[in-house]
Parts: C-alpha cells; sequence; structure tokens
C-alpha cells in the first residue's frame, strides 16, 4: 500500500536544450511498482487517479513523461517537444 505523507510540489522550468519541463514531486510512504512500459502501477481503489490524468493529457498533447522514484518521493516530468 502506498500512502501519500506530504504536500504536492511543481516545478516548471528549462531543460539544457530549451525545452519546457514540468516536473511534479509528491512524498509517498510504501512501495511503489512499475508495468513492463515503466508506469506506475496500483492497485488500491481510487489511487493513481492523478497519474492517469496526467497520462491521459500527455497523449493527448504528445508530449513525454518520466518517472522516478527516491526512497520517499515520487516524480514525473512531463516533457513538452519542440
Amino acid at each position: 500500500n502506498v500512502q501519500i505523507t506530504g504536500i504536492l510540489f511543481f516545478f516548471m522550468y528549462l531543460n539544457n536544450k530549451g525545452r519546457l519541463v514540468l516536473l511534479i514531486k509528491n512524498r509517498y510512504d510504501g512501495e511503489i511498482t512499475f508495468d513492463n512500459e515503466n508506469k506506475p502501477t496500483n492497485l488500491q481503489e481510487n489511487h493513481g487517479i492523478g497519474t492517469k490524468s496526467i497520462e491521459e493529457f500527455a497523449k493527448r498533447n504528445d508530449l513525454l513523461l518520466q518517472y522516478n522514484i527516491d526512497k520517499t518521493i515520487f516524480e514525473i516530468s512531463i516533457l513538452f517537444k519542440e
């Protein structure tokens, strides 16, 4: 079970190629697993809805997504293409 334990953080910046990146960070407690497409999976009801919404937004707008976890921080990077 994954529990959200902190505040959601949003950061926007330009990467070294001048592309806009939106970085979303959230604290969590538990274990996050990834499927064979490197997408986070969650078996809990009504959990992960935000991540699914971001994935749908990225798909509709042809954006790149990258997920990262670091001990207690879950990150989603959204890279806007040229």
